[in-house]
């Protein structure tokens, strides 16, 4: 017999009996984080209340998608935080928002009706609530009749617009009524809780239902609804062979691919290929178990995050790097035994065990990232974009490591847009339709003039006086010009962000200068396209990044320019679409559009190649030659030195912080304004 939704729910959720895994602990921390920023900007405006909901709400989603302990964490941390606020609200705060919190966000989670929640919700909450209300009044005499002055006093004051309108005996009927409330506090101080109870209860779920909707079409469900879980600890952990045959992959409720069909052995290394937004990511995760598994015939389940099971390693690697140090991270769920040493040397990391993560670069956290999920020893790696942010000798190294455990046994399926990757596997699947890239042709460079900016002598060193100072820059010159393309090269953690973060002013340096000319407009797209983009749809999107203003200096109308980039990129048929359910490429797409309809003068684009496919490239060509000619100066940080050489004005090389000679392009005769 088929198990109904709660059943199936229940079942998956009531299985896992074991202590909290890392996701649930990372988002425990994350709620109570938050929850004591949202009381304390309460406490701040002097609105307690409508900001005791934003609270209640976060630890409903974080209830609708983790077992019960992960909400009691989240609440006893932020009770424990609360403390530093002082007095007895926000701890009180805290403690009805995670008990309104875990029955709303629970209800939603097993699909209750609206009456069972509000169900739950007076079971949970109200008697609690009630009694230590009664408990409190009864011992605080002194706050009990200073509080009843107080409602004495208010409706004093509401009596007196009553005896202005000729209406004295609603004014004496209402007097009576609150001294009887008063006198009858032991009573009416619940009852008045109960109705409060009611309300705050619906609130909370109309408030969650939208937020989780969010959040789970951003991370995809922890647990499936709406499926049997796919990684439940019933059965053996089998995550090959698996086949798919013929099935629509789905992002949410959105289809990414209508029909995919796909076969892996036990030994086998398959890489996906495609175009951005042909639903290679999407296809990982439902390998992994985030989407039906119905859909995928193995023998047993995935096992993921377990040891030999099945290991991920996502597009966005910071998403994975949970522990403050590097050593820390790579022990988070992995053997007893792992040998941390020796898995940071395999990727290239030997010596980072003391390192902090938060000082990593992109291709570090890379690494990393795959560091650690290789520690769990699997029987399948999913590996999405692994090497999009290495130098060529890193992707080297990683595709070595990648062969070498296959090899041993371990299948592996991994996604690419690079030739060097897709030349590793035993055969590739292209899904989605096939690229048509499309080049302009070459540029002619002569586009060089005024001086937009002049770095002398910048150094940066993280932590700087403490022991575990680390300098990333060193001794850097550079000037850029109007219309020049700044090409920034170098190897993982020689400093190449650090600086491109300095260009743009997000960061000052520890030593040296940065001088500006005059109306110099600066931006910047990250390595992680998504950490910037902030707005529900494409469309939404792309008219905030253009910002409010409605002309150029140039004098182009702002919808004019947000149509021309998006012609530029390729994404004039995205308008509509809603960002979460962009490929990682799409998205770098979008931002890149959206700084470039907002007329910028100095652009920087940080690994603006990672995850862009053959076509996404040519564009990217274009849309720099179009800047150019505009007399934006584009300054590109990346890993290939190959890129736009035909192009590029000046080709600076980084090692260890420091600039090498590399090649300047820039005619020495600079045009005059």
């Amino acid at each position: 017999m088929a198990r109904t939704k709660n059943d199936q729910h229940r079942r998956a959720v009531d299985a896992t009996k074991g202590p909290l895994d890392a996701t649930e602990l990372a988002d425990a921390a994350i709620a109570a984080a938050l929850v004591f920023a949202i009381l304390a900007i309460g406490r701040l405006l002097a609105a307690g209340t409508f900001f005791q909901v934003l609270g209640t709400v976060v630890f409903a989603v974080l209830a609708a998608r983790h077992r019960t302990r992960t909400v009691v964490l989240a609440v006893v941390s932020t009770v424990l935080f609360t403390v530093l606020l002082g007095g007895t609200g926000p701890i009180t705060q805290s403690a009805v928002g995670g008990l309104f919190g875990w029955a709303g966000g629970t209800s939603l989670a097993r699909g209750y009706s609206r009456f069972k929640t509000i169900g739950l919700s007076l079971l949970v909450g109200f008697p609690p609530v009630a009694m230590a209300s009664l408990a409190f009044f009864w011992l605080a005499d002194e706050l009990r009749e200073l509080t009843f002055e107080n409602v004495r006093n208010q409706w004093k004051g509401i009596g007196r617009i009553f005896d202005l309108v000729n209406a004295s005996s609603a004014h004496d009927s209402g007097t009576e009524i609150i001294e009887s409330i008063i006198g009858w506090w032991p009573v009416a101080l619940p009852v008045t809780q109960f109705f409060i109870s009611i309300v705050y209860a619906l609130i909370v779920r109309r408030l969650s239902r939208r937020v989780l909707r969010g959040v789970n079409d951003a991370l995809g469900p922890v647990v499936p609804m709406d499926l049997e879980l796919s990684n439940a600890t019933e059965g053996p952990v089998a995550p090959v062979p698996l086949a798919i045959d013929g099935a629509p992959i789905r992002r949410g409720d959105y289809v990414v691919n209508e029909s995919v069909t796909l076969a892996v052995g036990e030994d086998e290394h398959v890489a996906i290929s495609g175009r951005n937004g042909s639903g290679k990511s999407t296809l990982l995760d439902t390998l992994a178990g985030f989407g039906a598994d119905d859909d995928i015939e193995r023998t047993g389940r995935p096992g993921l995050g377990e040891v030999g099971g099945l290991a991920y390693v996502s597009q966005r690697p910071e998403g994975q790097v949970l522990a403050p140090t590097v050593s820390e991270d790579i022990r988070w769920g992995a053997p007893d035994d792992v040998d941390v040493e020796a898995a940071l040397a395999s990727v290239g990391l030997a010596g980072f065990g003391d390192r902090l993560t938060s000082e990593l670069s992109g291709g570090e956290q890379q690494r990393l990232a795959l560091a650690s999920a290789l520690a769990r020893q699997p029987k399948l790696l999913l590996a999405d974009e692994i090497t999009s942010m290495l130098d060529p000798e890193g992707r080297a190294q990683i595709n070595a490591l990648v062969r070498d455990i296959n090899e041993s046994g371990v299948a592996v399926v991994r996604t690419s847009h690079l030739a060097a990757d897709l030349d590793e596997a035993d055969r590739v699947v292209t899904i989605g339709e096939p690229q048509r890239p499309e080049s302009q042709g070459l540029l002619n460079t002569n586009f060089v003039g005024r001086m937009l900016l002049t770095a002398t002598d910048v150094s940066f060193v993280y932590d700087r006086g403490k022991p575990w100072a680390h300098e990333v820059l060193s001794d850097v010159d550079l000037t850029i010009r109007s219309g020049e393309l700044v090409l920034i090269t170098g190897s993982n953690g020689s400093g190449k962000s650090t600086l491109a973060r300095i260009i743009v002013g997000l960061a000052s340096p520890t030593s040296g200068t940065v001088e500006l000319g005059e109306e110099v407009h600066r931006a910047i797209a990250f390595q992680h396209a998504r950490l910037q983009l902030l707005r529900p749809t494409v469309e939404q999107e792309l008219n905030s990044l253009a910002g409010a203003h409605n002309q150029t200096p140039q004098g182009i109308e702002r919808g004019q320019r947000i149509a021309s980039a998006m012609r530029s990129l390729g994404i004039s048929h995205l308008g509509k679409t809603r960002v979460d359910t962009l490929s990682g490429g799409q998205q770098r797409r979008v931002l890149i559009a959206g700084l470039l309809a907002r007329g910028t003068t100095l652009l920087v684009l940080d690994e603006p190649l990672a995850g862009l496919d053959d076509e996404g490239r040519v564009q990217l060509t274009d849309v720099v030659d179009q800047l150019r000619r505009e007399g934006t100066a584009v300054v590109v940080v990346s890993h290939d030195p190959t890129w736009g050489h035909d192009r590029v004005d000046q080709h600076l090389h980084l090692v260890q912080g420091r600039l090498t000679d590399g090649v300047n392009l820039t005619s020495t005769e600079v045009p005059s304004e």
